[in-house]
């Protein structure tokens, strides 16, 4: 009894010491800009874009998450949609995502629906999409 409870400790010591490293280096080759939060998508990120990309364009590629309608059974909940705000201002649905270009935002948020009725108030069962402008 006495070898195997040592054997599950000396296995658990060498599995704690190796890391968690992969590659064994743990540096990244990538030249593609770090991914954050998933619920934010950074200036950085919206740089590596190609030229005159859209908001929405950038949230499809890069946090395509944020466009999905949230909810359970309910068909209210999936009925009502994402809503978009630039600073603090009201901008639409998803769509009016089309018409904001990446190169001008310093920022897209999303705020899930407790954090959006904070903000704003009730009504954003499926959360919102802030878009936060560049300072020039």
């Amino acid at each position: 009894m006495r070898p195997l409870l040592t054997l599950i400790l000396v296995s658990a010591a060498m599995i704690g010491c190796s890391g968690g490293s992969a590659s064994g280096s743990g540096a990244q080759t990538s030249t593609a800009p770090r991914r954050g939060s998933s619920n934010v998508i950074s200036r950085s990120e919206l740089a590596s874009l190609n030229e005159g990309s859209s908001a929405l364009e950038a949230i499809q590629r890069l946090r395509p998450t944020m466009l999905r309608t949230r909810g359970g059974g309910s068909i209210l909940l999936a009925a009502d949609p994402i809503h978009v705000f630039l600073n603090s201002n009201r901008l639409g649905d998803p769509e009016s995502l089309g018409s904001v270009q990446a190169s001008e935002l310093q920022e897209i948020r999303f705020l899930s629906a407790s954090e959006a009725t904070q903000k704003w108030g009730t009504g954003y069962t499926n959360g919102a999409i802030q878009l936060t402008s560049r300072t020039r």
